[in-house]
């Protein structure tokens, strides 16, 4: 008996997007894990990756708003036939968590930083505007929630590749390729 096939994929755009959110995300960890500890904020090459880092965050806030407004327009391809019905349910609810999550994350680390420094330079173009004043306990409960988020972000992304790779590897049923060719 051979497995039912996922019919169809993704469009350019959604996959573009897709891709671009994940090299945004690498870029996003790799920069906040370079952070020296014990390192001044305001030493020039911390305030340097604290640049990075928000720039990319508020590029990805715009980047999940396009991928929301794109997945209206453009539904994504319909999962095998005989996908189990909880599979579906896993599915949806992870890519749910996974926009929200991020979308969450970006406008906390702008209130984070907000809290600490007052408006910050999107890739030294020009001020992104301050959501919040500047406020040590603001900034030390959005940092805590922002901290908390990263894991959290982790772990959906861990769930999603190991099901992108089950689809891919075991089943064989279109689901990983749809996103990827």
């Amino acid at each position: 008996m051979t497995a039912a096939v996922r019919q169809g994929s993704y469009d350019g755009l959604a996959k573009t997007l897709h891709w671009l959110t994940v090299l945004l995300l690498v870029a996003q960890y790799a920069v906040i894990w370079s952070i020296p500890d014990g390192r001044a904020a305001d030493a020039p090459e911390v305030q340097w990756l604290w640049t990075l880092h928000a720039s990319f965050g508020v590029t990805l806030l715009i980047v999940m708003v396009a991928r929301f407004v794109n997945r209206l327009a453009n539904p994504p391809p319909p999962h095998p036939a005989g996908m189990p019905a909880i599979q579906i349910l896993a599915a949806h609810t992870v890519h749910l968590l996974i926009y929200l999550a991020i979308v969450a994350q970006s406008i906390l680390g702008w209130l984070t930083l907000n809290a600490y420094s007052g408006p910050f330079s999107f890739y030294w173009l020009f001020d992104v505007p301050a959501l919040t004043a500047i406020d040590p306990d603001i900034k030390r409960s959005m940092g805590g929630l922002h901290g908390l988020l990263a894991t959290v972000i982790l772990i959906l992304l861990a769930v999603h590749v190991a099901a992108a790779l089950f689809h891919g590897i075991f089943k064989r049923d279109g689901v990983l390729s749809s996103m990827a060719r």
